[in-house]
């Protein structure tokens, strides 16, 4: 299992181009686990090209500041700096990842054909046919050698721009867009991430649905399996439940995230501001299963904390069910 998982890690590689000094498009393949950075580095930039558009043809952005702690301490962690981010108005963040992925996972293509099926009703139309557009704009400009374009949110003179609300935040700095990969942006990841998500799911079902091993035992040997995951991959992991392709990671039968701690080493430097709070996100309400009898000594998350309120007898209970349990 542990095998085949490195195997298939090794094997992804994304050809691609790099412009040397000369300005000379040279070719440049991307291989191994640097995939996984580059992917979420892709994903992500997706995700504020989205932005912008919504920016343009919809409505303002909600301007907000968000300080990172580190939830071992109440004082501030120099990771976690704080800035001032832009997000989506009521709470609609989920939504737009949704559409980020879809165009991330698939592609530029597909996505362009899906709009002209009209498969994307609960998105304004003006605003689908902006984020094409811009899409295609900052593939042009990736493929000539501009990878940055600063300042990518600045969007002064559109009309959905409160003017007070742009001349009290014009001397902050927008974030810029980075397209910091070496291959053809927006050209899906569908064939690569298919397999190893199959893989991956299928090998974590298996250990899960074992009647013969006890939930300790279930969770060492996840253990394993978790620790041969990139903090890169664990972040791309969370992002594709967040979007619903991952949903049998954790739903109404299945609890891989959450009682199987797949996600325990996250770190939340590595992921957009709007979606840190992985413990909220996953709807957690603290009565989640732990190792022994002793909560206090299996948090849901390595660094951050997350404690669960079952007690032992409930635990135990739980954790008896769990023996029996079957992966669908």
């Amino acid at each position: 299992m542990l095998r085949l998982h490195k195997e298939n890690v090794n094997e992804m590689e994304i050809d691609g181009y790099e412009y040397n000094y000369s300005a000379i498009k040279e070719l440049r393949v991307t291989k191994g686990r640097k995939v996984f950075v580059t992917m979420i580095r892709e994903l992500e930039c997706i995700y504020l090209i989205i932005k912008k558009c919504y920016k343009l043809k919809v409505a303002n952005l909600k301007i907000d500041t968000i300080t990172h702690y580190d939830n071992k301490s109440d004082s501030k962690n120099d990771i976690f700096s704080q800035k001032t981010y832009y997000l989506f108005p009521n709470n609609e963040n989920k939504k737009y990842l949704f559409l980020a992925y879809e165009i991330f996972f698939h592609g530029l293509d597909r996505f362009e054909d899906s709009y002209y099926d009209n498969r994307y009703h609960n998105y304004n139309n003006s605003f689908l046919l902006e984020l094409i557009n811009e899409l295609h704009k900052c593939r042009k400009s990736h493929s000539l050698g501009g990878k940055k374009i600063d300042n990518y949110l600045s969007v002064k003179g559109s009309c959905f721009i409160d003017k007070e609300v742009f001349k009290e935040n014009l001397d902050k700095k927008y974030p810029s867009l980075k397209m910091y990969f070496n291959y053809k942006p927006f050209s899906g990841h569908q064939r690569r991430l298919g397999h190893y998500y199959r893989h991956l799911i299928s090998s974590t079902g298996f250990v899960v649905k074992n009647s013969i091993l006890t939930y300790e035992q279930k969770r060492e040997y996840l253990k394993l399996l978790r620790g041969q995951l990139s903090n890169h991959e664990i972040v791309l992991l969370y992002y594709n439940f967040l979007s619903g392709y991952g949903s049998k990671w954790e739903n109404e039968k299945n609890s891989f995230l959450i009682n199987y701690r797949m996600l325990h080493n996250i770190q939340r430097e590595l992921v957009l501001p709007e979606f840190n709070q992985v413990d909220k996100l996953l709807s957690i309400k603290n009565n989640f299963i732990y190792k022994g009898d002793d909560s206090k000594n299996d948090h849901l998350f390595e660094l951050y904390g997350s404690e669960s309120t079952l007690s032992v007898e409930d635990n135990c209970k739980f954790k008896n069910n769990e023996q029996t349990n079957t992966y669908r």
